[in-house]
């Protein structure tokens, strides 16, 4: 009897990924984006890679560390000391869309810099998930004493681009006040930095 094996191709291997909701792996899947236009793009290397930063990131958290000082932590790490950001001097590049571009340029767009700020996230044990938001991608941290809305990237304003941790912090005090209300009486963003003309 003889075997035979064949190498899935980029988009076979894409959707045996995300054939089911359960046990969905993101990061992986997203990595695997890049094999279309790069078949040499090695995904186990990228996980490899995160693995690597996540275990940095759990060196700096004790055991009891409460979630609102992991989210501190792990911006801190993500933004300024592995220095993340928006690629607000080439948005449109498609690389911007490739993890394994990303992680060695730290510049990407929203929804790139999202997955990967989730991995890092739930690796520390936070509970967090992307939300798709009217022209961006933004990231939730669900924590005791309410939700936090991250915006994972640039935000553009009437005055240019801005770099913005936060884009909005938002603490339902009731179920009833809806998302949409909560971040329009409360969006701000910390510490924004005008990194370029409107």
């Amino acid at each position: 009897m003889t075997l035979h094996f064949t190498v899935p191709t980029p988009l076979e291997y894409f959707a045996a990924l995300v054939q089911s909701d359960e046990g969905f792996p993101l990061l992986e899947a997203a990595a695997s984006i890049a094999q279309d236009e790069y078949p040499g793009c090695d995904v186990q290397q990228l996980l490899g890679e995160m693995d690597h930063l996540l275990a940095r990131l759990q060196r700096r958290l004790g055991p009891d560390t409460p979630a609102l000082e992991r989210l501190r932590v792990l911006n801190q790490f993500f933004f300024a000391d592995l220095g993340f950001g928006g690629n607000v001097n080439n948005y449109y590049d498609p690389e911007n869309s490739y993890l394994h571009a990303v992680l060695h340029t730290r510049r990407g767009i929203p929804i790139s810099l999202g997955v990967l700020w989730l991995e890092l996230a739930q690796g520390v044990g936070l509970q967090v998930r992307g939300v798709a938001f009217p022209g961006h991608f933004m990231v939730k941290a669900l924590l005791p004493g309410g939700q936090v809305l991250c915006l994972s990237g640039v935000a553009r304003s009437r005055r240019g681009w801005m770099m913005c941790r936060w884009a909005c912090t938002c603490r339902p005090r009731s179920p009833a006040r809806s998302l949409r209300a909560c971040c329009a009486t409360s969006r701000r963003c910390t510490k924004p930095a005008r990194i370029g003309p409107a």
